[in-house]
Order: C-alpha cells, then sequence, then structure tokens
C-alpha cells in the first residue's frame, strides 16, 4: 500500500485483517504462517506509516514451490520471484510446517477445489448486508457512547473481508491454471506467456474499477451534448459541482448514479483519514471540466470471442491447449470481475467506519476530550480508549507528534522487495546531476496489458502532478489504486514501478484497452516529462525515442 496510513487507518487495517485471516486459516486448514505470532505482527507490518507485507510467510502459507504460491506471485509481483536469498528463506520457513497425511492430503485437495469453484457464492447477501447497514453508533449523543457501539460492530464487516481474500485467492489459483497451460503450450516461461495471459484476462464485462474510468466518460460525454464544453468549462468548480448534483439534465442524473455507485472511493481508499469522492466531489468535477470535450465515444465494438482471441496469441495452442482454456477462461474473468467486486465491498465496510470515526471525533472534540475532531485519526484504538478514560495530555502530545511528521512519511518510497528493516528511498538525496539522457533508453518489465502506443510521457508520482495530464500522454508513475481511475480516458498507456498482474493499473487497464507495463523499477527517475517514448504492452518494453518533427 504506497503512501503512508494513518494511525488509527493503519490499526483498523491490520486489526481487520488479523481476524480474517485467521477465520479462514480455520476453515481451510491451512498452516497460520500469518500473524502466528505472539509476541510481534507477522504477515502485515508497517513502517513509517506504511503497510507493507511479508513476502515469504505470505508465499508458504499456500505451501513452498507449489501452483498456489506461483500462483500468488504472478498475481501481485507479476512474475514468479526467483531472489535466492527470498527462496531459501521460505524454503527454511516451509520445514516448520508439520507433514500432512495422506488422507488429509487428499481432503485438503477436495477442499482447495471446492473453493476454487465456490468462492463467491454467498456474495449478493453479503452486499445487501454491508449496502443496507444500520449505522447505528451515528445515532448515540455521548463519545464514549458511539465508541462502545463502534467496537461493538467491529465484526459486522468480516464479510466483506473474507470474501475478499477468498476472492483473491481463488483468482491467483485460476490464473495460475491458466498460466500452466500457455507455458505447456509453448515450452517455457517467457514474455509471450505474460502477455497472451494479459490479451485473455482482458474482457468486456463489467469489472468494478474498470467502470470508473468508463462512467466519467459518459459524463464527460453528455455534459457536452447538454450544454457544451466552453458553458461547463467556464464555470467555477463549486458552480459546476452544484449544477451536476441539482440539474434534471441527462450529464446531472449520470454524474448521482456515479456517486451513489462508487462514491465510497478515493485515492488511498482503505484508510479511513482519506476524503471520499462522496464527501467531496469537486475532484471529480474539476476531472470532468478536464475531460470534457476529449473523451469520444466507441464507435465500434471488438470481436472478443474466444476463438478470435486464440487467433491473435503468440503461443501455439493445440486442441487440448485449447478445450482447457474455454474451460479455465471463464474462471479467470470470474474470478477478476468478483476481486474487483469484492474490494469495492471492502471499502464500503472501511466507509462505514470512516463515518463512525468522523462522528466519534467530532463527539470528543465538542466534549473537549480533543483539540480538534482531526486528531482523532493519529491516535490507536487503546489509545482513543484510554483518552476516553483518562483525558491524558500525554496521548494528545503524541497525536500532534505525529500528525506533524505525516507529510515527511507520505513523501517517502520504498523498493518493491525489501531484506532487513525497510529504509525509504531518499530522493532528496539524489542530484540532479546524476541522471544521464540516453536518447534511446529501453526498460522491459511485465506485460499486463497488450498493445502499442507513442506518445510523450507524464512522470506523476501524486495526484496532483498527475492533474496535469494532457490527452494521449503516457503515464508512468509508481503505482495507482482507485484514485487514479479518472485519468485513464484521456492517457494513451500506463507504466508502473509495482504491480502485478490484478494490480489496479492493469486490470483497468485491461478493461479500457490501454497498453500497460508493471514492474519497470527507477522508471519515474529514467524518464521525465515530455519525453516522446514507445509503450508495448506486447513485449512489456517501454523505449525513449527522438522526439517527432
Amino acid at each position: 500500500m504506497p503512501g503512508a496510513s494513518s494511525p488509527l487507518g493503519v490499526d483498523l487495517i491490520s486489526k481487520g485483517f488479523a481476524n480474517v485471516v485467521k477465520r479462514e486459516a480455520i476453515q481451510k486448514g491451512i498452516p497460520d504462517n500469518i500473524l502466528s505470532s505472539r509476541y510481534y505482527p507477522n504477515g502485515i507490518l508497517t513502517f513509517y506509516n506504511h503497510m507493507m507485507m511479508t513476502a515469504a510467510e505470505m508465499l508458504i502459507r499456500y505451501g513452498y514451490d507449489t501452483p498456489k504460491s506461483k500462483g500468488m506471485m504472478v498475481s501481485i509481483f507479476g512474475r514468479i520471484l526467483d531472489d535466492p536469498d527470498l527462496m531459501s528463506y521460505a524454503k527454511e520457513l516451509a520445514k516448520d510446517d508439520p507433514e500432512q497425511s495422506i488422507i488429509a492430503k487428499i481432503h485438503q485437495q477436495w477442499k482447495d477445489y471446492w473453493y476454487l469453484f465456490t468462492f463467491d457464492f454467498g456474495l449478493d447477501k453479503a452486499k445487501k448486508k454491508i449496502h443496507n447497514y444500520h449505522l447505528d453508533f451515528l445515532k448515540l449523543k455521548t463519545a464514549k457512547e458511539t465508541f462502545t457501539a463502534i467496537m461493538n460492530a467491529c465484526s459486522d464487516f468480516d464479510d466483506a473481508l473474507a470474501f475478499h481474500l477468498a476472492a483473491s485467492t481463488s483468482s491467483s489459483d485460476w490464473n495460475m491454471i491458466m498460466f500452466n497451460i500457455l507455458c505447456e503450450a509453448k515450452g517455457s516461461f517467457d514474455i509471450d506467456v505474460y502477455s497472451d495471459f494479459a490479451r485473455l484476462l482482458a474482457t468486456s464485462s463489467d469489472v468494478e474499477s474498470a467502470n470508473v474510468p468508463q462512467a466519467m466518460q459518459e459524463v464527460a460525454i453528455q455534459i457536452v451534448k447538454d450544454i457544451g464544453k466552453e458553458k461547463f468549462n467556464s464555470m467555477s468548480v463549486e458552480e459546476a459541482s452544484e449544477w451536476l448534483q441539482t440539474t434534471s439534465a441527462s450529464s446531472g442524473y449520470k454524474f448521482r448514479q456515479f456517486l451513489k455507485r462508487h462514491g465510497h472511493r478515493c485515492l488511498k481508499e482503505f484508510d479511513v483519514r482519506s476524503i471520499t469522492w462522496e464527501m467531496d466531489p469537486k475532484l471529480l468535477v474539476k476531472l470532468l471540466q478536464n475531460m470534457a470535450g476529449v473523451t469520444k465515444e466507441e464507435s465500434s465494438n471488438k470481436d472478443d470471442s474466444i476463438n478470435n482471441i486464440f487467433s491473435e496469441l503468440n503461443v501455439p495452442l493445440n486442441f487440448k491447449s485449447k478445450c482447457l482454456l474455454k474451460f479455465v477462461l471463464p474462471n479467470c474473468r470470474r474470478g477478476v470481475r468478483t476481486r474487483e467486486a469484492t474490494k469495492s465491498l471492502c471499502i464500503k465496510s472501511f466507509d462505514h467506519w470512516r463515518k463512525g470515526v468522523r462522528c466519534l471525533g467530532k463527539q470528543m472534540a465538542s466534549e473537549g476530550r480533543l483539540p480538534d475532531e482531526e486528531l482523532i485519526f493519529f491516535l490507536t484504538l487503546d489509545e482513543i480508549s484510554d483518552l476516553l478514560n483518562t483525558r491524558s495530555p500525554t496521548i494528545i502530545s503524541r497525536a500532534n507528534y505525529r500528525r506533524r511528521i505525516f507529510p515527511t512519511l507520505e513523501n517517502y518510497k520504498f523498493p518493491e522487495i525489501m531484506k532487513g528493516i525497510p529504509k525509504p528511498i531518499n530522493d532528496e538525496e539524489e542530484s540532479a546531476d546524476t541522471y544521464e539522457f540516453i536518447a534511446d533508453l529501453t526498460m522491459k518489465g511485465t506485460p499486463v496489458s497488450v498493445g502499442v502506443t507513442k506518445g510523450y510521457a507524464r512522470v506523476a508520482i501524486s495526484l496532483e502532478e498527475a492533474s496535469h495530464l494532457q490527452p494521449g500522454e503516457i503515464l508512468i508513475t509508481y503505482s495507482t489504486d482507485i484514485g487514479w481511475s479518472p485519468y485513464f480516458p484521456i492517457v494513451s498507456g500506463v507504466v508502473t514501478e509495482l504491480g502485478g498482474l490484478i494490480s489496479h493499473g492493469a486490470v483497468v487497464s485491461r478493461e479500457y484497452g490501454l497498453p500497460c507495463v508493471v514492474g519497470l523499477q527507477g522508471a519515474t527517475k529514467k524518464f521525465h516529462t515530455g519525453d516522446y517514448v514507445l509503450l508495448d504492452g506486447k513485449k512489456g518494453i517501454l523505449q525513449r525515442l527522438p522526439k517527432p518533427e
């Protein structure tokens, strides 16, 4: 989770997922390598307020060097990890797992197959429960009552997290099955397998995260039809926001429907401190002003029949491979759809927490327990409990200190994989003199969405930098989340330093038809805004070219 999270956000994320991970371990009968230590947390750790994952413990949860563990690698990292230190450490850890009997192994295998086909059973019921949740903790009058009610409701949202974990795991399993089919057909594990996998996984079906840029584009097109680009762009952001939320025109209806479906989402959406689109729609309105008159309606539908896709692949498929893929591919796509739908459901749950915490912050400030309501996000749950009982000035001082240093922590960047205690990459110490312009610089990463495009680069680490994106530019960034989605309609390609085959940038790029390459570490340093580049989403290449005359 790139970027710093608030202390309260970290506490809620860690404890929420810890309960669900343990529940899954009991239900599936798998070794609980994550979060099993009684002395210190494991699996999900926090350094400098950045949420990180211990890769070895996460991978051996599904066995050492097994299809399931490889599927997790490909899904998260976009490749099979071959770091000798990491794999040696993982192998050593795996020795501690108790040896299962033959009967136990067969039983476990049957359970794995069962979960592989039933991971989304009951999802509609969970959606109704989360979306219609009563939020009784918003109706109480004192801070103590509200905090007690929030704590009593803490497990009400476990189903959303459990479904997301199950969908992510099953999606990874199906992905690995498809990878194995392609590898067997090709006879090796190479770039053709990655690009063909990306082509197969792209689908025109309704993927939740991909609906964000699609729906934004529809709103922008409708605005131009209703009142024209010039009139809409002549409004201030406040005026445009007020118009969209009150007008009876079709564009206003589409905008309000967008907020109803996606309003709980935002940049760094797992952190309860983050401001959602529903809370402040002005960011979306400003984007709509940039998009008005730029986006175009789709003129034709590409033939995405499975036989047509087979004809476009690099890997030679025999009859057996085609038959297997026709069965596996729909389940892979189902896994992606469900994973993105359950991710949205998780964020809806955290939005319920967000509303409860903001209500609690206001009450604590009005009761004189906090100097201001925003400070609650820099406390942990235990500290909030203590503060409600003691009014401790030490806790307030600690929270104020955390808030002061937070902007510094927010700017820290970390490598994809670290050994030992993580240390941030201090960008400020890097001298501009070390930058060497190489006219034909070429970098290779993992292709996750096919297509080839040329254009000017826009290097953007933050959303503020991304706000300068021009139509047709190729976005080069560290990583993306749902908060970046509204920019996808105006870019012609996406490059990220972090990410795997199911990361946000990969999923949205595939569904939106944009070439995308992930895992190009150092790309934001070696390429600059204004460079003319070639992005090849089939070969996984980003190359600097001479600027056209």
